[in-house]
């Protein structure tokens, strides 16, 4: 059975994908599949995919993620892992999701421009700014004291994103994650950045954060509420095979939805393996079962 794992891509989120990729093909031997690979920022895609079973994209952010890729292998007939190009493209953009996910609470948000952002209401009050559609905490601000932040930073991140980035209040508590495999939700990460610090995007992959599984600080029933909520959104937004909910459990245990992943990270260290530890599913097992779900699909 032969599998093309694509990874790395021209995204902020490039060497991230690559490690990711890498972690996933060598699981996807250990499960006895052939692998190949491709970089679509040095290769052609459609020159790859003849004469292969299955893709198992990795393609963080970009073109990865909102739907582009997915599009190719669609129009090329190709079986591939994770949700189609429709729902990629949704669960990329965070407010499209949130106005797509009836009957789940997200934070206040609203899209800003470089001309009027400063009219907002939510920046009296502790804030987020971040892309609309971007992953990994790229370009993410938390600002907890408004009077202190250097707006002046945002005159270089708006270009990036052609003058458009969101704006969400910010909800104080415990991040949570929730990953799903096919139909289950599977075991409830509790994300603890280092003391004083966020869990952005230096210190999810240095190896400072806290990543407790299962939660030591979230009770049991908010564990199987999240997971609900995950579910529910992960079916509502059509996504198929694997997704990760990342979420905030405020003092009152009230559950606020940040954003719905549809290719989460996958290296080693990353938060689907390690939940799917938990629930009794090496890394080999786990990528088994992704490339199973893709084939079985007519």
């Amino acid at each position: 059975m032969k599998v093309l794992v694509i990874l790395g891509g021209d995204s902020a989120e490039r060497e991230i994908s690559l490690k990711s990729g890498t972690a996933v093909g060598t699981a996807l031997s250990e499960a006895g599949y052939e692998v190949s690979y491709c970089d679509p920022l040095h290769e052609n895609i459609l020159e790859h995919i003849n004469d292969i079973d299955v893709v198992f994209p990795i393609l963080h952010g970009g073109k990865g993620e909102s739907g582009d890729l997915q599009k190719i292998l669609e129009e090329n007939s190709v079986k591939f892992v994770g949700s189609g190009s429709e729902a990629s493209a949704n669960c990329f953009d965070k407010l499209r999701t949130a106005q797509l996910a009836s009957g789940i609470v997200f934070p206040k948000s609203e899209v800003i421009s470089k001309d009027t952002f400063e009219n907002s209401e939510l920046l009296k009050n502790p804030f987020v700014i971040k892309p609309r559609a971007e992953g990994s905490s790229v370009d993410t601000f938390i600002v907890r004291d408004p009077s202190k932040f250097n707006y002046e930073i945002l005159e270089t991140i708006f270009p990036k994103y052609n003058n458009e980035l969101l704006l969400q209040e910010l909800i104080e508590g415990i991040e949570i994650t929730v990953p799903i495999i096919g139909e289950q939700a599977f075991p409830v990460i509790e994300i603890i950045p280092p003391e004083g610090k966020e869990f952005d995007f230096v210190n999810k992959y240095n190896g400072e954060t806290a990543e407790n599984c299962p939660p030591k600080l979230v009770s049991e029933l908010t564990q199987k509420k999240a997971q609900e909520i995950a579910i529910k959104l992960h079916n509502l937004m059509g996504c198929r095979d694997i997704s990760r909910t990342d979420l905030i459990v405020d003092k009152n245990q009230n559950i606020f939805c940040l954003e719905i992943n549809t290719l989460p990270g996958m290296t080693d260290n990353s938060l689907v393996p390690l939940s799917a530890r938990q629930a009794g599913l090496s890394m080999s097992q786990l990528v088994d079962t992704l490339v199973k779900l893709a084939l079985a699909r007519s």
